[in-house]
């Protein structure tokens, strides 16, 4: 639409509640100052009355998008419910479900009321974005009672170039004890940019501020902050006539501090090497490992049986040939030979009957070294180099 409108009025003079605009599409586009509104006319001269009745509502449902876009001159491409000055009643309600709004160049969603009665009510509920760029604004402004503004969405963004009142989400109050409205946001991500003095106001001149909700438990608010005055920044304001009259603004978040519950890390690192627990040198080099499923007996008279545990008859009680230095004096192993260990390769029955692994030499005798079980003071000294 270019320079166009749809509007549904009650004309000075009239009395009754104005018409409603239900538009269903796809995407909706509106651009050159076209406009979308309800309206109540004030007086047109001193002989008429202005129109008595509340404005009608407005409802878009777009699948995908609603845009709107520039402005001529002062009017701007606007979706509105307005009361004007000299009629009487309330502002209408302007409800859009879509994926994605976007309002730019000086584009407005807009209830109002410049007479008497109470500002409308705008909620808009976007399943992907609710973008507003370069002096866009959402308002529910008002002389008489502040109108509420419901936001939600996963994302909302205010773009602006700096300049007073710029990009603004308002429901403001400039009436003579006229308190000011409710904003209630719900995202994930409230973006703006410092610098750029994008605000969210609930202001009252003559009265009590108003309310501001804001809810991004599953996210954070970048870029605006809240502030008990409006400043050349981005800033979240609740302003009333004093401060003994400010209004509220809540920001809930989902509490999680990430500088709490966190471990402080040692300065130094630590030196593993007192941390690893030192073998018996005798252990050094070897190892048994049993694979399979059993194999060996529980003693050699025993039957063969899966997942048992071979246990060593051997008597170590009275052991010769090796380590006959005292364990205090290691030094006395130092320069003699070390004993030659012949590996088994028969057996025998010893006196007792038991069965006795031995090594038999060339001439078919068994050798008479018998091992015993080794000292780890004997091994670490007998591995020391020779100097």
């Amino acid at each position: 639409m270019e320079a166009s409108g749809i509007a549904s009025n009650v004309e000075s003079g009239g009395v009754g509640k104005g018409g409603n605009i239900e538009i269903t599409t796809g995407s909706l586009s509106v651009t050159k100052a076209s406009q979308i509104q309800t309206l109540v006319r004030g007086s047109s001269d001193n002989r008429t009355p202005g129109g008595q009745g509340d404005a009608g509502e407005v409802k878009i449902t777009a699948k995908d998008t609603v845009s709107f876009d520039g402005r001529i001159g002062g009017f701007p491409s606007v979706i509105g419910s307005v009361v004007l000055s000299g009629a009487v009643g309330n502002g209408g309600r302007i409800e859009i479900l879509t994926e994605s709004l976007s309002l730019t160049n000086g584009a407005a969603l807009s209830t109002s009321n410049e007479g008497t009665g109470d500002a409308g009510s705008i909620v808009v509920r976007a399943t992907d974005s609710i973008r507003l760029e370069d002096q866009a604004e959402i308002s529910a402004n008002t002389l008489g009672g502040g109108g509420n503004i419901n936001l939600e969405s996963p994302l909302i963004l205010l773009r602006g170039s700096g300049l007073p009142e710029d990009t603004v989400i308002s429901t403001n109050a400039d009436g003579s004890n006229a308190n000011a409205g409710k904003i209630d946001i719900k995202t994930t991500f409230l973006v703006g940019v410092p610098k750029e003095n994008s605000d969210i106001t609930a202001n009252s001149k003559q009265a009590r501020g108003g309310q501001v909700f804001i809810d991004v438990s599953a996210g954070g608010i970048y870029g605006l902050q809240f502030r008990q005055e409006l400043t050349p920044r981005s800033d979240i304001t609740a302003k009333g006539r004093d401060p003994s009259l400010t209004g509220t603004v809540s920001i809930y978040t989902s509490g999680i501090d990430p500088e709490k519950g966190l471990a402080e890390l040692p300065v130094t690192v630590t030196d593993p090497s007192n941390q690893i627990v030192v073998g018996c040198a005798a252990a050094r080099g070897n190892s048994f490992t049993i694979t399979g499923r059993g194999g060996l007996p529980e003693d050699p008279t025993a039957t063969i049986r899966g997942q048992t545990v071979w246990r060593d008859l051997q008597d170590y009680s009275q052991g010769t040939g090796v380590g006959q230095a005292s364990p205090q004096n290691p030094q006395a192993l130092i320069g003699k030979p070390s004993p030659r260990l012949v590996e088994a390769n028969s057996w025998m029955y010893d006196e007792n009957g038991n069965v006795v692994l031995v090594a038999v030499e060339g001439n078919g005798a068994p050798s008479t070294y018998r091992s015993r079980q080794p000292n780890c003071q004997d091994l670490s000294s007998l591995a020391a180099p020779q100097k």
